[in-house]
């Protein structure tokens, strides 16, 4: 997924991996931390920021609030469009399958309880003459 980071202050873009920006609030307040990743779990963003400290390279996740950064999710045309079509296609799977389901009790019925009856209640209530059947009167 595509994102968009831009500083509210300012309406900077924000480069991944290439921006440091400075924290504005929480306990790291006045630091300075380079944007890394931005994942979405659940709808909720998370900033992978680092940091060079003299014991290497301090890693974390963040709220994008504390450096004032706004994420905006990018989607395009084709991604939505195939969403849709996954959607759909999910739906037509398991209507298939629910239906392939309902014809088994079916056929049971039709095995067990005389078949021969509902064919009969079935040429009675569609009338033989609209099938092309022989007139009985």
């Amino acid at each position: 997924m595509n994102h968009r980071i831009t500083l509210a202050s300012t309406g900077a873009e924000i480069t991944l991996g290439r921006t440091c920006v400075r924290a504005v609030s929480g306990p790291h307040t006045g630091s300075w931390w380079r944007v890394d990743e931005i994942r979405s779990v659940k709808g909720v963003h998370r900033v992978y920021a680092s940091r060079r400290t003299r014991a290497g390279r301090q890693k974390r996740f963040f709220a994008p609030e504390i450096f004032g950064l706004l994420v905006e999710e990018l989607t395009t045309w084709t991604r939505h469009a195939l969403n849709v079509a996954c959607h759909v296609r999910r739906k037509f799977d398991d209507g298939i399958i629910l239906g392939a389901l309902a014809l088994v009790p079916l056929a049971l019925f039709e095995a067990f309880h005389g078949g021969e009856y509902t064919r009969h209640l079935i040429e009675m209530l569609f009338n033989s003459r609209a099938n092309g059947g022989g007139g009985e009167h």
